[in-house]
Formats: structure tokens, sequence, C-alpha cells
């Protein structure tokens, strides 16, 4: 230990166990950036993932075709579609959010809080302004797009052939 008093010699020492644990953390710690490896999930992680999104999927489905089934256009059932397509996105976010990070995962991530926000916002305006909600379809329509594209991003190829279509209880296509 180099020092002349005992508070040097502790000091290096100390200095000497830091970059030692330095040099400790680098080795063991992965950082994701060597081969994409950030971008890469589990494939336990994608099945669950799959299967996670296949559920969700089926849920707003459901809620679509009981939707449909009551007046074209009705606001309440475009509320309680809309809040049944919120609570799918929710728990489908929860449970993508328990699995192995990675950037595409990250990217779902995203694109399900906007496509929330936009299904709480048509939630609300079924409630409070029955009139303005085709204009928010398109931005639900449009959020619904993005998680789309991230789905097929990940290759969730079984949630890929789920194929949802809010226009058609919106906005009578």
């Amino acid at each position: 230990m180099a020092g002349r008093s005992r508070r040097e010699r502790l000091v290096t020492g100390a200095t000497a166990a830091a970059i030692v644990v330095a040099i400790a953390a680098f080795v063991v710690l992965d950082t994701g950036d060597e081969g994409g490896g950030s971008d890469r999930v589990a494939v336990g992680d994608l099945r669950a993932a799959d299967a996670a999104c296949v559920e969700a999927k089926q849920a707003v489905r459901r809620s679509a075709a009981r939707a449909l089934r009551s007046a074209e256009g009705d606001p309440k059932a475009v509320e309680g579609y809309s809040a049944d397509l919120l609570r799918a996105v929710v728990e489908f976010r929860s449970r993508v959010g328990s699995l192995g990070g990675g950037e595409a995962l990250e990217r779902l991530d995203r694109a399900l809080r906007t496509l929330a926000i936009e299904a709480g916002a048509l939630s609300r305006l079924a409630r409070e302004q029955p009139r303005a909600i085709e204009v928010q379809a398109v931005a639900v329509d449009g959020a619904t797009s993005g998680v789309e594209a991230a789905i097929a991003e990940l290759g969730l190829d079984g949630c890929s052939t789920v194929e949802l279509d809010p226009r058609s209880l919106i906005v009578g296509e």
C-alpha cells in the first residue's frame, strides 16, 4: 500500500477496492451493445407476449361484436367498446411489462400507452360529446396501427392473425 500515514494507506486501499469493483461490474453487467443484444427477446417471453396479445385482441373483438349488435353509432355502445379496449390494452401492457427487456418491447409498450390514451379519450368523448366520436376514432385507429406495427416487429405471429377494425364500430364503414 502506498502512503506514509495510516489514513493515506486506507485511502489507497479504498481506491484499489473501488477499481476492482468497477472492473468486476464492467465484466459482469451486460450492456446489450454487442451484436444487437438489447433488441433480443427470449423465446419464452415472445410466446408469452404472443399469447397475451391474442387474448387481449379476442377480448376487444368480443366487445366490438356486442357493441355492433346495438344501434350503429350509439354513444353508449362506443363508450362500452372503448372502455373494454382500454382495459384490454392496460392488461396486455402490464403483462408485456413483466417480460424481459429489449428495444422492440419498449416500442410496443410506447405504442400501447398511446393506444390506451386514445381509447380513454374516446370513452370520455362518447360520454360527454358524442358528436366528436368520429374524430377521436381516427386517433384510435392510428394508435391501433402503431401497436400492430410493433406487434409485427416483435414477430408475434399468432397475434398478427387476429385482426381488429375499430372503425367499423365507430364510423359505420
